[in-house]
């Protein structure tokens, strides 16, 4: 016999019914699920099996180790550093490093994604052993003891040393004549013991580097084949004795099995420890038994049969099985693999797609299949009905049973009926239609219900027909209201007032009686098919969609709904079988249950191949005495119900980065620096494998909390990120438990060179360099430019004191002769009596120009350009002033004056403007006082000339007249405010704000 796991159907039995057979018993079997070489595996023969630190599998194959993740095989030989391709056993110590025995003898381990050997890691080259290793353990001081079939013992120390150590002159004993193994034992802290098996069987104690024979050679007595040792924990193992197998206990030992509870106990059998200490046991036959441990006493609880020689058992972190086969690959049972069976072909029946399943009246299950067959599950027998015509098998899509328990069934060919009689079932009938010019086509039939009345009726593509079972003949025939339909019909539903429901080509209708009654507004959220139609109270309708899950209708409108967004197992929903207050609902991704009671969804539980099925295309589901009963494609599924329960506390998957790629190139780093064009993609992944197909990603590089980017793809594209510093953050959850911790990663976007800090500093440098140049050539041009005007300024002194100079020496003694010459000509003349007028006006003239002249000579003096000098020079002008003119006058100066330089221009503009001011007075105002008033204010200086003469009325005089005008143009040049005021028969006020320049 033949064992089918993966997608297959299991099905242990004695016979295979092809025709009406009757009362044949049969057999169950777990479901579990394969993984081969379809999968991905290199080899269908694989010897061993272990789980590593970050949670992956590993398998040791005669072609070498693959790593499984849950959905990839990652697979390894001697060019990725192996010391061989067939690899016997694989082990992890505490550090995480894996080490893999091989047929040739060689060690080789695997540690933080790199493979040593002895070309690598020369403490491994003593190692070479002339048989392959048989066994491994780790002593309290972490040392790593080895044992092969040659009575060899390696031993790879903590403290970075290695020994290998040859056993067989302790015993006198050729070693290449026969097999010897060896395996080591740590009792307790500081105390190794070391067993040999098969052909000689010694105990020896390894003390201060010596191996010593031990006193009590009957402490541990291996059985006479295939002895093996198993550590487990941290002074515990278990082996295989004349007693059985027996465990230790600090160096205490005891029989855990005895050897007649062991089946074929004396046929080469061989055990298995998994994590839990639970023990597995097999032998020629491949059978495989499983003892559990309860009250302190190891009992069988199942067992399962195989085809293969079983190489190892496993139990995983997630609570599954792993089996590994010589020929078979590996097949995995799930915590709920013994509660699930499956049945009705061997390995060589193929009619294995199911396509309903229901309970008669009696209790018995009744399944279809694509094939034509019709199964009847009779207590510890099964019966086998095949639908044979003249055209072949048809497929039973549905069944339904009448009032004597007989079954009409609907076929792609028809309507046919399987009779119950006392004497038991008349193979299958035709059902004809109850008159010829009925335009019914038979291959259209979808379904069949039963009425509130018990009576039966179908669906086609023309309407809806009834079982006419007033004459024997039982034919079929319209319903009396089949005008009202139109398009095909699919599914019926008969509610509690016999009010018939149907989907009509994606429109749910209801016929009460009076007519047919539509739902738009549902049809168009439904936008799918109505698969089928059931009543999960007097009011509340539930409708299975393809496409859109499964709703919930009351008083014709939508008041739930459940999809795949809230657990569903998927929205392609074929069927819904209802038990009290819970739904099951059958879809092409496996079926879920869920308890629906006051419009409330809860307890949503889902199966899968993952849990067992053999296929996740489940078309029907029954349940009834504590058991459900799944069809699928690949066979019947029966679950004990005691699996219902919800699962809680599912841990979280650990997620990790496999790879980077950076434009291509492959890295492996735990941080990343890339250019700001790069092309990163980010390689994760996350174990389990429980529903792997269902992991959830979500990844985020911003650092909010509500920017997490959610996926299935295990690949991350970051393209046009822009310069800086990031973290790439990535956390996984799957289908029923909650995100995990994420996983950080520090990226770094390197800007172009010119945004890069060297960059910005050699130019910030230059920078500085070139302002240092351009400052430096500017100042010193500024010098020079300084330099020749303070040189001209000193040249324009110099010259201006020789003009000074000059007009002193020359013009002004010529001045002074002239006058000089004028009085004596006057004084002789007043003598002699002539008119002196011309004289007076001579002397006048001559005087005036003098004053000019002086004037001159004190405005092109640069010895007076200073604030102090010009003011106390217009102060001294007044004075005279009011000496030679007769008029009254009234100076105010600053109480302190400083002594800033002013240019040329602004003392002669200013002076010239108060003597304008002066001379209008005397000519124009015929006033009798006059005030001056100077103050220096910050950088300003203030003038204030005020007479009480006569004032004017016109006020254009300002603009007619010279002196006026020339007053307003000075103060223009200066940059300053001239104001002026006369008022007739007052006075006139001149105010002038000048900045000192």
């Amino acid at each position: 016999m033949k064992l089918y796991f993966s997608y297959q159907f299991i099905f242990l039995s004695t016979a295979i019914f092809l025709s009406n057979i009757s009362g044949a018993s049969y057999a169950q079997k777990p479901i579990l699920k394969n993984y081969s070489i379809n999968n991905g595996l290199p080899s269908q023969i694989v010897y061993c099996v272990t789980q590593d630190l970050q949670g992956y599998i590993w398998f040791g194959t005669d072609a070498g180790v693959s790593r499984f993740d849950g959905l990839i095989f990652e697979n390894y030989t001697i060019k990725d550093g192996l010391s061989d391709n067939e690899i016997l056993n694989i082990h992890r110590d505490s550090k995480g490093r894996l080490w893999f025995f091989a047929l040739n003898g060689k060690l080789s381990y695997y540690a933080n994604g790199v493979f040593f050997n002895a070309s690598n890691d020369t403490l491994l080259s003593p190692a070479q052993t002339k048989f392959e290793a048989v066994s491994f353990m780790e002593d309290s001081d972490n040392n790593i003891w080895i044992g092969s079939k040659s009575l060899e013992l390696f031993c790879y120390t903590n403290e970075g040393t290695s020994q290998l150590f040859e056993l067989d002159s302790l015993m006198n004993h050729p070693v290449n004549s026969t097999y010897n193994w060896v395996f080591t034992y740590n009792p307790s802290k500081n105390k190794i013991w070391v067993i040999t098996g098969y052909h000689i069987s010694k105990m020896f104690e390894y003390k201060n580097k010596t191996f010593i024979e031990y006193e009590d050679q009957s402490l541990i007595v291996p059985a006479s084949s295939h002895f093996n040792l198993q550590t487990c924990g941290e002074y515990g193992a278990f082996f295989n004795g004349t007693s059985g197998i027996c465990s230790i206990i600090n160096g205490k030992v005891q029989t855990s099995i005895p050897r007649s509870a062991i089946p074929l106990y004396e046929k080469d059998y061989r055990f298995f420890v998994d994590r839990r200490q639970d023990i597995w046991t097999t032998n020629t036959d491949n059978i495989l038994h499983h003892y559990k441990q309860l009250q302190g006493e190891y009992v069988e609880d199942f067992s399962y049969s195989f085809d293969e020689t079983i190489g190892a058992v496993y139990f995983d972190s997630e609570g599954n099985t792993w089996f590994t086969t010589t020929g078979a690959g590996v097949y995995k049972a799930s915590p709920s693999s013994k509660y699930m069976t499956a049945f009705p072909s061997d390995s060589h029946n193929d009619d294995v797609s199911i396509k309903c399943v229901k309970g008669d009246t009696q209790g018995n299950i009744w399944f279809s299949t694509t094939k034509g067959s019709l199964y009847h599950l009779l207590d510890d027998t099964i019966n086998k009905y095949t639908l044979t015509t003249s055209m072949g098998g048809a497929a039973i899509r549905n069944f339904e049973f009448d009032k004597t328990g007989s079954l009409y069934c609907i076929t792609d060919l028809g309507v046919f009926l399987l009779k119950r009689t006392p004497s038991g079932y008349i193979n299958f009938i035709d059902v004809p239609a109850k008159s010829k010019n009925i335009e019914y086509n038979f291959r259209s039939a979808k379904y069949l219900q039963k009425d509130r009345n018990n009576r039966i009726f179908f669906t086609s593509a023309t309407g809806i027909l009834q079982l006419d079972e007033a004459n024997s003949d039982r034919t079929l025939k319209y319903v009396p209201y089949n005008n009202l339909m139109n398009h095909r019909i699919y599914c019926l539903y008969f509610d509690s007032n016999n009010n018939l429901w149907f989907e009509n080509f994606e429109n749910l209708c209801c016929y009460n009686g009076k007519g047919v009654v539509t739902y738009p507004s549902i049809d168009k959220e439904l936008n799918s098919k109505i698969t089928c139609l059931e009543g999960v109270s007097d009011s509340v309708l539930a409708v299975a969609t393809y496409g859109n899950g499964v709703l919930f209708l009351k008083n014709g409108k939508i008041i739930n709904k459940i999809t795949e967004v809230n657990g569903l197992a998927g929205n392609l929903c074929r069927q819904i079988y209802i038990e009290q207050d819970t739904l099951y609902v059958a879809t092409n991704q496996g079926f879920s249950y869920f308890t629906y009671r006051d419009n409330t969804i809860s307890d949503i539980t889902t199966f899968s191949t993952t849990e067992g099925l053999p296929s996740n295309d489940t078309r029907y589901i029954y349940a009834r005495r504590g058991k459900v009963y799944v069809a699928t494609t690949s066979g019947l599924c029966i679950i004990e119900k005691k699996l219902s329960g919800k699962k809680e506390d599912v841990a979280p998957p650990q997620v990790y980065i496999n790879h980077i790629l950076v434009n291509g190139k492959r890295l492996k780093t735990n941080w990343l620096n890339a250019s700001y064009n790069d092309d990163i993609t980010i390689n994760y992944t996350a174990i389990t494998f429980d529903q792997p197909e269902k992991l959830l990603f979500q990844y985020n590089i911003k650092g909010n909390e509500n920017d997490w980017i959610e996926t299935k793809n295990t690949t991350a594209i970051l393209a046009s990120l822009k310069p800086g510093d990031y973290l790439f953050r990535l956390r996984a959850k799957k289908f029923n438990s909650s995100w995990s911790i994420p996983l950080e990663f520090p990226i770094y976007i390197m800007p172009p060179f010119w945004q890069e800090w060297w960059f910005k500093s050699i130019m910030f440098s230059l920078t500085l360099i070139a302002t240092y140049i351009v400052i430096r050539y500017l100042t010193g041009r500024k010098y020079r430019i300084r330099l020749q005007q303070a040189k001209a300024q000193q040249a324009l002194a110099e010259e201006r004191n020789r003009i000074a100079s000059d007009m002193h020496d020359d013009l002004g003694a010529d001045l002074s002769n002239i006058l000089l010459m004028t009085r004596m000509n006057k004084k002789k003349n007043i003598d002699l009596g002539t008119n002196m007028n011309q004289f007076n006006e001579i002397e006048q003239f001559t005087t005036n120009v003098i004053g000019k002249v002086d004037e001159i000579i004190w405005a092109l003096n640069p010895e007076q350009d200073s604030l102090r000098d010009m003011i106390n020079y217009i102060i001294d002008y007044c004075q005279r002033f009011i000496t030679h003119k007769y008029i009254k006058g009234s100076i105010k100066k600053p109480d302190k004056i400083s002594d800033k330089s002013i240019s040329s221009v602004f003392r002669r503009n200013v002076f010239l403007v108060v003597k304008e001011g002066m001379n209008n007075i005397i000519k124009h105002s015929e006033a009798t006082e006059f005030t001056i008033e100077l103050e220096e204010s910050g950088e300003k200086l203030y003038v204030l000339l005020k007479d009480n003469g006569n004032g004017f009325r016109d006020d254009d005089k300002l603009e007619r007249g010279n002196g006026l005008l020339n007053i307003k143009k000075r103060i223009e040049e200066l940059h300053g405010v001239c104001s002026l005021q006369s008022i007739p028969g007052i006075g006139t006020t001149l105010e002038i704000t000048v900045p000192i320049q």
